[in-house]
């Protein structure tokens, strides 16, 4: 597994078993330390992946769901001129317009897989191979978007866990988690914010062997 992913399958479950902690601690229960000790950590150890994998999941499918609920990608936002400027390099035998179907206004519009596969081709191909240190730096930045989308909805998860337990943590938790809750989501927002600008604005280089427009 590649360290970028480590981080966003890690870091997540951190903050909803703190989360959890916060809340019995804070709603008066005493955490079974003395014998449960090795047990507790070793449940949490063990599961640490599987629950970083499961919250990982559920955050690509919110994602995927609000953002086509509003017709983009939450991976990569092109236009049709960022389309068309990247196309040629791509050196497919599918022409431009193939797959592209007509909007209500009757312009021709890629579809949003389309527009995904053609940013995947030209970042991890491409971009890959002709700057690769622009590819890692956008990557890094999308790791930072996805490992604070993932650390929200795990707080979030852990709201419906403290619910489901019948906990009654003070408002120092929730003051605590909600400011945390408020920092990842800008996070997040800037985070692709940039990431998509960076994006745009590799489609006007020019790469020596490709065709250039």
């Amino acid at each position: 597994m590649d360290p970028t992913r480590q981080i966003r399958l890690l870091v997540a479950p951190f903050f909803f078993f703190a989360s959890l902690v916060l809340a019995y601690l804070t709603a008066g229960k005493e955490v079974p330390l003395q014998n449960n000790i090795l047990a507790l950590i070793g449940v949490i150890t063990l599961s640490t992946l599987p629950v970083g994998f499961l919250i990982s999941s559920l955050a690509f499918i919110l994602l995927r769901v609000l953002f086509r609920a509003f017709g983009s990608n939450f991976e990569t936002h092109l236009s049709e001129e960022d389309i068309d400027r990247i196309w040629p390099k791509l050196n497919t035998s599918i022409g431009r317009h193939a797959c592209s179907k007509a909007s209500k206004s009757g312009a021709m519009r890629t579809p949003k897989d389309i527009e995904l596969y053609v940013a995947a081709t030209f970042d991890h191909g491409i971009l890959y191979e002709k700057s690769r240190g622009v590819h890692e730096w956008i990557m890094r930045v999308f790791t930072a978007f996805m490992t604070s989308v993932n650390s929200l909805v795990a707080i979030l998860i852990s709201y419906a866990a403290v619910a489901i337990l019948c906990l009654s943590p003070s408002w120092q938790w929730w003051l605590c988690t909600g400011v945390i809750v408020i920092v990842l989501f800008i996070g997040a927002w800037r985070a692709q914010r940039t990431m998509l600008k960076m994006f745009e604005f590799q489609t006007h280089r020019m790469f020596e062997g490709y065709p250039n427009r």
